[in-house]
C-alpha cells in the first residue's frame, strides 16, 4: 500500500496494526519526509514502514503497489493538479492495482451531505485552489487519467470512499 501525503503515517499504521501482513510506504515532500520518519518511530510498529521523500504531484513516484491511497489530499487542489497528481499516482500502481480516495465529495446536485459542504467552505477560504468536489467531477478526472468507472462508499463523518481500478 501506498498512502500518499500520508503526513503523520495514522492512515498507515492503522491498517498494518490491524493487517500486519499488509506492507505500507508513504510518500511526502522532501521536507516534510524526515517529520513523517520521526513520528512513525515513535508508533509500534510504524518502524516497519518505509517513508519516500516525492512529489505527489510532480512526481515521479516509485513503485509496483496493489493499492494506492489518497486521503483528503485532492481537495487541497484545482482540477488540472488533481489529474496530475491521479496520473501519478498510476504510475506507481501494479498494472492491476487501485486508487482508493478519502475525502468529502459532494453529490452532483452541490446539495450535500452536510458535512461536505461545510468542508467545501473550509477548502475554498483557506486553499487557494481547493474545493469539496462532486461525484461527477471525480469520475470525469479519474477517467482521464487512466483509471475504470469509480466505486462509491459512504463514510462515517460525511466523508466518501472511491475505488478505482486502472484500467
Amino acid at each position: 500500500m501506498l498512502d500518499i501525503a500520508g503526513g503523520s503515517g495514522a492512515l498507515s499504521t492503522t491498517v498494518c496494526h490491524a493487517q500486519p501482513h499488509i506492507a505500507a510506504a508513504i510518500v511526502e515532500l522532501p521536507e516534510v519526509a524526515p517529520h513523517t520518519r520521526a513520528l512513525l518511530d515513535e508508533q509500534p510498529g510504524g518502524s516497519t514502514i518505509e517513508v519516500i521523500a516525492g512529489d505527489a504531484i510532480a512526481g515521479p513516484l516509485p513503485g509496483n503497489f496493489d493499492l494506492a491511497v489518497m486521503r483528503c489530499f485532492l481537495q487541497l487542489f484545482g482540477p488540472e493538479d488533481i489529474v496530475t497528481a491521479l496520473r501519478t499516482a498510476r504510475t506507481a500502481l501494479a498494472p492491476s492495482g487501485q486508487l482508493a480516495i478519502i475525502g468529502y465529495c459532494l453529490t452532483d446536485d452541490e446539495a450535500g451531505p452536510a458535512l461536505a459542504l461545510g468542508a467545501d467552505l473550509l477548502f475554498l477560504n483557506y486553499y487557494a485552489a481547493g474545493a469539496a468536489y462532486r461525484l461527477a467531477d471525480y469520475r470525469a478526472w479519474l477517467k482521464q487519467a487512466g483509471y475504470a468507472e469509480p466505486r462509491l462508499a459512504l463514510l462515517g463523518g460525511g466523508m466518501s470512499l472511491l475505488i478505482a481500478k486502472r484500467a
